[in-house]
């Protein structure tokens, strides 16, 4: 049991490092080797076998067969009581907001032209303005302001009454409303009210963009961890 947890946790290790440009390649698939042979003697005896005891002359209060049974019965009853939702459950998320979710019917990356809050328009220096919104999937949209804070909800959108319904999910009693138009497809304006603040936005839509998680490609050889951190 100990290899196999081990050699399971090690081999993420593992494929963290490669995906993420660390430098530790050689020595994270070295520890899957010696995780994944501990479970071998003599070699086993280095993380998860203890030496042997002397046979005693307990009794036991099960007979060996009973024993064997109550042992291979467990796992079954452990996955019934504990786990028999579990499947279920992450796949209703991924249906939600995994990969599985279909995208949002304003889906992309919004930056904003003009932005005004109570009818008065905020320049592009105020900190308090919108520099784009981002639809993922029909769970989540994401306002970013110039300052770089991001406001995460929830949201609804109804294509028919063109109106897009957001809230917060720690507080998802208050429900803030929005209409949008798209007079063109890749146009958009918002108008609404955002924490009590009358908000209008006027937005275009831009390709999206090529990350660079998604573009450096794989080095199997790096000098240095590439974690960029002095950007």
């Amino acid at each position: 049991m100990g290899a196999l947890v081990s050699a399971a946790t090690m081999f993420n290790v593992f494929m963290m490092n490669m995906s993420y440009g660390e430098t530790l390649f050689v020595s994270s698939p070295a520890y899957v080797r010696v995780a994944s042979a501990s479970g071998h003697a003599p070699s086993g005896q280095l993380l998860c076998v203890e030496p042997r005891s002397k046979a005693t002359d307990t009794q036991s209060i099960f007979s060996a067969q009973v024993a064997e049974y109550i042992v291979a019965g467990l796992p079954t009853v452990a996955r019934i009581v504990f786990g028999r939702n579990e499947p279920l459950l992450l796949l209703s998320a991924r249906k939600t907001s995994g990969f599985l979710a279909p995208p949002a019917p304003l889906y992309g990356i919004w930056m904003v032209d003009e932005f005004a809050v109570g009818g008065q328009p905020r320049q592009a220096d105020d900190q308090l303005r919108w520099q784009q919104a981002i639809f993922d999937n029909s769970f989540e949209v994401v306002f970013q302001s110039v300052n770089g804070k991001r406001q995460r909800f929830i949201h609804q959108t109804d294509v028919q009454k063109k109106t897009v319904t957001v809230w917060r999910r720690e507080n998802p009693g208050q429900r803030m409303l929005m209409a949008f138009d798209r007079p063109q497809q890749e146009f958009l304006t918002l108008d609404g009210k955002i924490d009590g603040k009358q908000i209008h936005a006027r937005l275009h839509h831009v390709p999206e963009p090529r990350f660079l998680l998604n573009t450096r490609g794989f080095h199997w050889i790096n000098e240095y961890p590439f974690n960029r951190y002095n950007e």
